[in-house]
């Protein structure tokens, strides 16, 4: 069993908790600390140290972690809360739901979210969905109100064909660099974190790139092939769903100082000869 403290729950003033006898696994790379005692104070780590070493502050609140282990929260850096509480994979029930249906997008958010956290996700960057429900259901989990991880949200991609979302309100469709632009313009100011772009020319990505950075924010580029693997350098973000890298890609990279993010649950729900087919479970 694991064990992960949500982050909201720390963020919140609630005073000391001891995390007592879990296997302690710190991310260094080091080995576990058996029997581990975790001293939280308010929203920090105070003491890590071994059961029967470390005094357990009068007053705190004990969890009792004895068959699990304790570690830091992961983080899933390519999540579409739409898509995975949604159970059936493309092309029905894309994105959650078949958009001639009910929509569900909120239920579905709040499924996926409670999931992940429930699975030691507490930090999540959701590349893709309704903007508006995206950023109140980011900001309702910061205030308490909602239960999932930290999120980063893009809301709706940028691309010059959308006839793959589900529902209109998943991506905004553009035809110009300078439509980019203002679509971008119009994320940053709904209070998204991020910009998604998504089948767009060299051109529209770098029109639209400008527009996050000049905000202090990033723009990670959906796609596969060297179209992509261009702009997405060029936009000096992330790479995302790259499995296979060549040495020079990689050389690239580097001297770009760009993110690297495989989602490798891709190789699982797409079959070789790109058909999709349903992931294996």
């Amino acid at each position: 069993m694991l064990f992960v403290a949500p982050l909201a729950a720390l963020e919140q003033p609630l005073g000391t908790i001891a995390i007592v006898g879990g296997q302690l696994v710190d991310g260094h790379g080091g080995p576990p600390l058996h029997r581990s005692v975790v001293i939280i104070d308010g929203n920090k780590i105070k003491t890590v140290g071994r059961e029967g070493e470390t005094p357990v502050p009068a007053g705190a609140k004990v969890i009792d972690a004895h068959g699990m282990t304790v570690m830091p929260g992961l983080i899933d850096m390519h999540v579409h809360l739409v898509l995975l509480g949604g159970g059936v994979p493309y092309p029905q029930g894309q994105w959650g739901t078949d958009w001639k249906g009910p929509n569900r997008t909120l239920e579905i958010m709040k499924i996926s979210a409670r999931e992940l956290l429930m699975h030691g996700v507490t930090t999540v960057r959701d590349v893709g969905g309704d903007t508006k429900l995206s950023v109140d259901f980011r900001d309702a989990i910061n205030l308490g109100k909602e239960v999932g991880p930290r999120l980063f949200v893009t809301g709706a991609f940028i691309s010059r064909a959308c006839n793959y979302a589900a529902r209109p309100t998943f991506c905004t469709q553009v035809t110009s660099p300078e439509e980019a632009a203002a679509a971008a313009r119009q994320l940053i100011g709904a209070g998204a974190d991020w910009v998604k772009a998504w089948g767009l020319q060299p051109a529209d990505i770098r029109a639209l790139a400008d527009v996050p950075h000049q905000a202090g924010k990033r723009a990670p580029p959906h796609g596969v092939g060297p179209l992509l693997q261009d702009y997405g350098l060029t936009a000096g973000d992330s790479l995302e769903h790259w499995q296979a890298l060549t040495l020079s890609v990689i050389e690239k990279i580097g001297q770009a100082g760009v993110w690297v993010v495989p989602s490798l649950m891709t190789v699982g729900a797409y079959k070789p000869d790109g058909r999709i087919s349903r992931a294996p479970r």
